[in-house]
């Protein structure tokens, strides 16, 4: 089955994730094996690939308007997808969650994301956020690190240095701006409440990439303080 160009639409400008391992389907509207553009779409993006092709669905309680004989016809419905896509090599993740949230945290390790066009309101809504969201993970990850590394010795490096000039306090006796830095670079270990605010900040696959972040950074800023700990304290010849 061939996908006309006129009906595929790009919903971001960055290039495919070479680090990745195959191609998602994020499947939404059309939940079928067969006479489905976007899944063949995918199919032909994994073969230029040479990559395969996983089918994510998100299985979300509070679907707006859905009752026990919709889920119920649902996953019956559901059950035999995964039978025909299995026949095609193809496999089936359903993870229970927001739908959005499920294909975020299955595109962290796919080359590129496809999905199917659906019209509701909450699914456009739902389809915009994962393509906005998807191209700011590493963002997110890299600007929790510096902040870390960064942000707190120059928080505490420039906050020390006014009080000292305006007269407020003074450094303590043996205590050195190399010593502050490194008790900078130290404090960016950051866990309980970097984690804490992250939480309350982000969820699903940005919050995992703010964890990845505060790992790191914690884990950068740790090496980095106690160098310059040991350097700055070290007994001068």
């Amino acid at each position: 089955m061939s996908v006309e160009e006129p009906s595929i639409r790009s919903l971001s400008d960055e290039p495919p994730d070479d680090s990745g391992s195959y191609v998602l389907y994020w499947m939404q509207q059309s939940q079928r094996a067969f006479h489905n553009p976007a899944l063949e779409h995918a199919v032909r993006l994994a073969n230029e690939r040479d990559q395969s092709v996983v089918v994510g669905f998100g299985l979300y309680d509070r679907y707006p308007d859905a009752s026990e004989r919709a889920f119920a016809f649902l996953l019956e419905g559901l059950a035999e997808t995964a039978e025909a896509l299995a026949e095609r090599g193809i496999k089936l993740v359903l993870r229970r969650g927001r739908p959005d949230t499920v294909a975020l945290e299955l595109a962290k390790d796919a080359s590129l994301v496809v999905c199917d066009r659906g019209y509701l309101r909450h699914q456009r809504k739902w389809r915009a956020g994962v393509a906005r969201r998807a191209r700011r993970l590493d963002d997110v990850a890299i600007a929790v690190a510096v902040g870390l590394c960064v942000g707190k010795p120059v928080g505490i490096l420039v906050a020390s240095f006014l009080v000292v000039r305006t007269g407020i306090a003074t450094l303590p006796s043996g205590v050195t701006w190399g010593m502050l830095l490194a008790g900078g670079l130290l404090a960016g270990i950051g866990f309980t409440m970097a984690l804490f605010i992250s939480g309350l900040a982000l969820e699903g696959a940005s919050l995992e990439a703010a964890k990845a972040g505060v790992l790191g950074g914690s884990v950068v800023a740790g090496a980095l303080g106690m160098l310059v700990l040991v350097s700055s304290t070290r007994p001068s010849r």
